[in-house]
């Protein structure tokens, strides 16, 4: 029985040491994992149609180029698959953004730049934490925004 037991427990950690975990904090409004992933490495490219989106994608690239040791292509103009940076509004407050990734691509539009910064933000939690030379990114659809207006602590 003893025997029975413990390979029941090793069956269930090594069950869930293979399962794509998938952890975003803050916790975001929606989040919907999918089957499959997107392969990330040094060839591609990045689609920043906006200079408002530039800051974002160099923050990205330094993120890549320190952890990674290598930093993707930037683009201006809008070619299928890669990852795309969009904003709706470069006059918005609001910081909301969705996330979309798929086999295909990424694409990550915010409602300002700010949101697709946090969009950036949440695009780094997802990278696996090995290096490697090409990085498996789940396929997911993220959607996100701050709950509150105000974040800070006052202390009286």
């Amino acid at each position: 029985m003893r025997n029975f037991s413990f390979c029941l427990f090793f069956v269930f950690l090594l069950n869930n040491a293979l399962a794509q975990q998938v952890s975003i904090i803050p916790k975001p409004v929606s989040l919907q994992i999918n089957k499959g992933s997107f392969k990330l490495d040094q060839n591609t490219v990045l689609h920043v149609p906006q200079l408002s989106d530039l800051k974002s994608a160099d923050f990205l690239n330094i993120y890549l180029k320190q952890f990674y040791g290598f930093s993707l292509k930037i683009s201006r103009s809008d070619i299928r698959g890669g990852i795309r940076l969009s904003t709706k509004d470069n006059n918005s407050e609001s910081e909301a953004y969705t996330l979309n990734s798929n086999s295909g691509g990424i694409s990550i539009e915010g409602e300002s730049p700010a949101g697709t910064f946090y969009g950036i933000q949440t695009l780094i939690q997802l990278l696996p934490v090995e290096k490697a030379a090409s990085l498996a990114i789940p396929s997911v659809s993220v959607k996100d925004e701050p709950r509150f207006s105000y974040r800070g602590l006052h202390l009286d």
